[in-house]
């Protein structure tokens, strides 16, 4: 419902309109804002080469600036898309998949089979319990700065937890 409300207020806004609004966001909150924590995390799973996929319930025009900053390809990004209008305008809907706390098994595992990712070696990393359900279709889960939710979750599921 949030989401919903959230997205209803970009109605009637041009696709280029939101393009640069989120140009503009993800460049001045998020790409500063990445902790020291989610770079070493990102650093050693290409040590190790392994492949880095961006998962955010963010509009993927927002997620597009941070993607670029920590090198992940646009492929590898699954953010929520902006429901446009023949006219190229926000209809203020997203476009399926919604992402948000209803990503879990079986989403993961389809995204893994079209992309030829085996969950049982991947690594995911959330913040939140609505970080749950993808956390647990993995391997390799940890929570990073969890809220109280998750850092339940992860104790109950002996999940590492990495304080930012």
């Amino acid at each position: 419902t949030f989401n919903e409300l959230l997205y209803s207020s970009y109605q009637g806004m041009s696709e280029d309109r939101l393009a640069v609004l989120g140009e503009e966001y993800g460049e001045r909150y998020l790409v500063p804002n990445v902790k020291d924590v989610a770079r070493q995390l990102l650093a050693e799973s290409r040590r190790r080469k392994h492949r880095v996929v961006l998962v955010s319930e963010s509009l993927d025009v927002v997620v597009a600036p941070l993607a670029r900053a920590l090198g992940v390809p646009a492929e590898d990004v699954v953010a929520n898309r902006a429901e446009l209008s023949a006219e190229l305008r926000a209809t203020g809907r997203l476009c399926d998949p919604i992402v948000g706390g209803q990503l879990g098994g079986g989403w993961a595992r389809a995204f893994a089979k079209e992309r030829g990712i085996e969950l049982e070696h991947s690594f995911v990393y959330g913040a939140s319990g609505g970080d749950g359900l993808l956390l647990s279709a993995v391997g390799h889960a940890c929570a990073v700065t969890p809220d109280r939710a998750l850092r339940r979750l992860a104790r109950d599921n002996g999940w590492p937890v990495v304080e930012a």
